[in-house]
């Protein structure tokens, strides 16, 4: 269980390796400034998210609700309020961002409960670090496939050309790869909730629930 509804004592400062930032209201995470990660690691799985955007919407584009889901902490599905808020089409809610725009825009209005369900694969590596086979994920925004066993082309940013050599492992990760789900805001997701990650074995059988 990644989140109880009452503690964040899963989860770190993503810079500083201390305690999470973020506060913790009425069964939900409240964003703050500094990004925040698991202190679990994990392997191919699948991951449970809820996201509230604030209400009622401002702003437009990119600084409308703007946060994300990292895997890894490289790997962005975008978190925004799309919700007759009109972006570029990779950096749109529940892209895999700068690389895949969403197959469909399934945002619910500001102020209510948005689920992503994500299945991810993660990439691996040569015994030179070099990326042999891409990450894959697969992305349900409220029930709605916007990310169909997606290969992720390097590491997400802005306005880079995707590229999968991009992604070096990182020389405390090794070859059969471990991943670390991280959440960031950025300007103001208000809200998030999580629920049990499976791990998966490599022809899919669950290992152990987190």
């Amino acid at each position: 269980m990644l989140f109880d509804g009452k503690s964040l004592s899963n989860w770190r400062d993503q810079k500083t390796g201390g305690p999470a930032p973020w506060t913790v209201e009425d069964g939900a995470m409240v964003a703050a400034k500094g990004d925040i990660q698991t202190t679990n690691e994990m392997g191919d799985m699948q991951l449970h998210v809820e996201f509230c955007e604030p209400e009622p919407g401002q702003h437009a584009g990119q600084d409308r609700g703007n946060s994300g889901v990292f895997l890894m902490g490289r790997y962005e599905i975008q978190v925004l309020d799309c919700y007759h808020n009109k972006t570029y089409a990779d950096g749109a809610t529940a892209g895999i961002y700068g690389q895949h725009p969403p197959l469909a825009n399934a945002c619910r209005p500001p102020g209510e409960w948005q689920t992503y369900d994500i299945i991810f694969n993660v990439p691996h590596f040569n015994d030179q670090g070099e990326v042999t086979t891409p990450g894959y994920v697969t992305v349900f925004h409220n029930g709605v496939v916007a990310q169909n066993h997606q290969a992720i082309r390097g590491d997400t940013n802005w306005r880079v050309p995707a590229n999968t050599r991009r992604t070096a492992r990182p020389a405390r990760w090794p070859c059969s790869s471990t991943t670390i789900p991280s959440v960031s805001a950025t300007s103001g997701c208000a809200r998030f909730r999580w629920s049990t990650s499976l791990e998966f074995k490599a022809k899919s059988n669950i290992r152990k629930t987190i």
